[in-house]
């Protein structure tokens, strides 16, 4: 529960609460539990702050500081965190949905089964963030930097990522069903077994990217440059690859029944036991011959 004097100046406003902060450095906020909701706190400093299962339900978040706060379990739905800084925040199973999260800094937060589901995180920066197991379907996460972030058995669908950076992220069995990938950054990215289907990747970036055993089918890869990818296994099933670069990628064992690869770079893709049935190779740049199970 919250100590009744924390929550005492809290309440007393802004000037109030920056100056028994300052005066009390060393002390850690507890506000644990309280109710919160539709409270305006925005340029608060609630750094290191213990709001674990607070009700922050349609608070006002603006530019407030809550770097390392403790936020488990919290309710932020439906609160504005535009540009709020939440860089180290624990959010675990957090409840953020419709939250607006623009422009806001969470740098390591740790947001593992938390549920973010139509929140807008456009522009935020999720640099090392854990979303783990996390609930993120249908968020806007627009020009969103996910560079190292780990993402595994993260649901991303129909979520929109356009622009995004996801380099050097672990989306490892994560589901992309429907989401917009346009132009979004995946140098080096794990994609180990997540589900792409229907998703639109027009012109990314998936230079070195791990996409083995991914499900990619009828999936709009066209213009992506996806050269030395690892694509073993994975299933490319009418999938549009059209002018597709997959220079020196592994496509070995991967099914491309249907595929549109027209004016695709295949220079030095290896292409062992692949499936091209049916697919569409027309003005495609292969340098290696085919193998024997085109029909």
């Amino acid at each position: 529960m919250a100590k009744v004097e924390h929550l005492a100046q809290l309440q007393q406003g802004a000037l109030q609460w920056k100056e028994w902060r300052s005066a009390n450095p060393s002390v850690q906020p507890d506000l644990s539990q309280a109710d919160l909701s539709r409270m305006d706190l925005s340029g608060f400093d609630l750094s290191h702050a213990n709001l674990r299962e607070a009700n922050l339900w349609e608070a006002q978040l603006v530019a407030t500081d809550l770097t390392a706060a403790i936020l488990q379990k919290v309710n932020l739905s439906h609160a504005n965190l535009t540009d709020a800084i939440l860089n180290q925040a624990e959010l675990v199973h957090g409840m953020l949905v419709w939250a607006n999260l623009t422009g806001a800094e969470l740098c390591d937060a740790i947001l593992m089964g938390a549920d973010l589901r139509r929140a807008s995180l456009r522009e935020a920066n999720l640099f090392r963030a854990n979303l783990v197991g996390s609930e993120i379907w249908g968020v806007n996460l627009q020009e969103a930097n996910l560079c190292g972030a780990d993402l595994q058995r993260t649901n991303l669908s129909r979520a929109v990522l356009i622009d995004a950076n996801l380099s050097d992220a672990n989306c490892e069995r994560t589901n992309f069903y429907q989401t917009e990938l346009n132009q979004a950054h995946l140098y080096r990215t794990i994609l180990r077994g997540a589900n792409l289907q229907e998703a639109n990747c027009t012109g990314a970036y998936l230079y070195s990217a791990d996409l083995s055993e991914a499900i990619l089918s009828e999936a709009n890869f066209s213009w992506a440059n996806l050269t030395q990818a690892n694509l073993n296994q994975a299933e490319l099933r009418a999938t549009n690859l059209r002018g597709a670069k997959l220079r020196r990628a592994n496509l070995s064992k991967a099914d491309l029944t249907n595929a549109n690869l027209r004016g695709a770079d295949l220079n030095k893709v290896n292409l062992t036991a692949t499936i091209l049935t049916n697919a569409e190779l027309s003005d495609t740049n292969l340098r290696r011959p085919l193998p024997d199970n085109i029909t």
